[in-house]
């Protein structure tokens, strides 16, 4: 056809960066944007259950590490506390911008986050104490890592967290 132009666009879901220059980028806008692109922002979610904490091995082992997230280094930690009135355990996220819950999702290799009155997913890798946070209302994206270990404060080695992700006992 005379005078079409076709594009090829490969970008991310929700930004497109380039990549020659960082801070020139544009920001895809369209209703519903992240629940087209991670279909778990949909689904009804609550506090981690003592149940599901036995059930789901990621919330097993994100409870044995104290995370980061973004730049912060005070970390965040997975918990589990009584829940006012019911007594019942249930799933606390504490964060240096205030506590939240957390729980599980459909998807084995993810969790939700909320806090601060927003909605996160985070996808956990397999092969290391890694997460990916989209915040479920816009889109933005977060890399977290584990910093330490919960019972073993000196366990602060990359190898040594990988050790304790999988499952093992690092020396300390």
């Amino acid at each position: 056809r005379v005078g079409a132009v076709e594009l090829q666009l490969l970008a991310d879901c929700w930004r497109l960066t380039d990549a020659h220059d960082k801070w020139r980028s544009a920001t895809f806008l369209w209703s519903r944007a992240v629940r087209r692109c991670f279909a778990t922002c949909d689904e009804q979610t609550h506090a981690l259950t003592e149940e599901e904490l036995r059930s789901s091995p990621l919330a097993h082992k994100v409870t044995q590490l104290v995370w980061s997230w973004g730049l912060n280094r005070e970390g965040i930690t997975f918990t589990m506390a009584a829940s006012a009135g019911s007594g019942q355990a249930s799933g606390v996220l504490r964060t240096p911008w205030g506590h939240g819950t957390w729980g599980v999702t459909s998807r084995p290799d993810v969790l939700v986050a909320e806090f601060v009155q927003q909605k996160h997913m985070l996808q956990f890798a397999v092969e290391a104490p890694h997460f990916t946070s989209t915040r479920c209302s816009d889109g933005d994206k977060v890399e977290a890592q584990a910093l330490r270990s919960v019972a073993l404060p000196a366990a602060t080695s990359s190898a040594q967290l990988k050790a304790l992700w999988d499952g093992s006992t690092p020396s300390v």
